[in-house]
């Protein structure tokens, strides 16, 4: 963000100084700093998104297997009671 508020300043700075307008090739390559800095931008939030997926798959992964093995653990435990309680 911070390179775009400068790229920006300075096309702002050109203008203001030399009240001139600029040529073909520089808004050209204004244009392409600003796409390429979109596509930064775009790309570094679907990166993030995609982090924040799997950070969040794996802790509902992690959930899951946590109930799975707590309801095991149970119905073991209850097995063995019902099987302590018929054999005395």
């Amino acid at each position: 963000m911070y390179l775009l508020h400068w790229l920006l300043s300075r096309v702002n700075d050109k203008m203001v100084e030399n009240q001139s307008v600029f040529n073909v090739e520089e808004a050209q390559a204004v244009m392409r700093h600003i796409s390429e800095l979109n596509k930064s931008l775009v790309t570094g939030e679907k990166e993030k998104h995609d982090l924040l997926m799997v950070s969040e798959t794996f802790n509902l992964q992690k959930l899951y297997n946590l109930f799975f093995k707590t309801w095991f653990s149970f119905l073991m435990m209850f097995s063995a009671l019902k099987h302590t309680k018929h054999t005395c």
